[in-house]
């Protein structure tokens, strides 16, 4: 599907009011069912952005204000590049922080740009070296352990993991709490990430 120039400002306003629409209900009595719902129609959405371009669609997020939403819609437009999805999203200021409602843009990337993974040592490498943007290095990774569906592998060395800064460890810390069985070796990870993560805006623990 071809989108005119007049559709696209009502697929931007569209994913932007359910953006909202999820949070609302995610902290409600909604059901996983309904939100999963309010994700694919997210979804049908941007995936009518296959043939419009992806600078038409940069022009149109700058006018508005580039957001996070409109960042990740990006790249499924036409000749998007994934680097344009992070300089979008550091650039609208969106934090992300391992819960559900700063994680759920990442889960709208493009799978074409964004392959799936759910191997650490290959998240870090295919990042590696392509940003000299610091921030942005780390945002992509975090983005891209955010989209992870399911239990993420921590296939590397543990001596290698001890020294994340603190948003990565937040999220490295937050998927080993999900893994059942976890070694004394892996809960002494968990205390040098708490560490790591004293005092930080992403020590989601803090008030627990």
């Amino acid at each position: 599907m071809v989108v005119e120039h007049t559709a696209a400002p009502k697929i931007w306003l569209r994913i932007h009011d359910n953006a909202v629409q999820w949070v609302i209900m995610s902290q409600s009595s909604a059901t996983s069912k309904n939100l999963k719902a309010l994700n694919r129609i997210d979804l049908d959405l941007v995936a009518h952005l296959s043939e419009f371009s992806a600078a038409n669609w940069h022009s149109l997020c700058s006018a508005a204000g580039m957001t996070v939403y409109g960042a990740t819609a990006l790249s499924w437009c036409k000749d998007a590049e994934l680097s344009q999805v992070w300089e979008g999203w550091h650039a609208s200021g969106f934090p992300l922080k391992p819960s559900p409602e700063f994680e759920r843009p990442a889960r709208f990337i493009n799978p074409a740009l964004m392959p799936p993974s759910r191997s650490l040592r290959e998240i870090l490498d295919a990042e590696a070296g392509k940003h000299e943007n610091p921030e942005i290095h780390t945002l992509a990774i975090c983005a891209r352990i955010a989209a992870v569906q399911g239990t993420l592998s921590f296939d590397m060395p543990q001596e290698s993991l001890r020294n994340a800064p603190p948003q990565i460890a937040a999220f490295l810390k937050s998927r080993l709490f999900d893994k059942p069985d976890r070694t004394a070796a892996e809960n002494a990870l968990i205390a040098i990430w708490s560490d790591t993560l004293s005092g930080t805006e992403f020590d989601i623990w803090e008030d627990a």
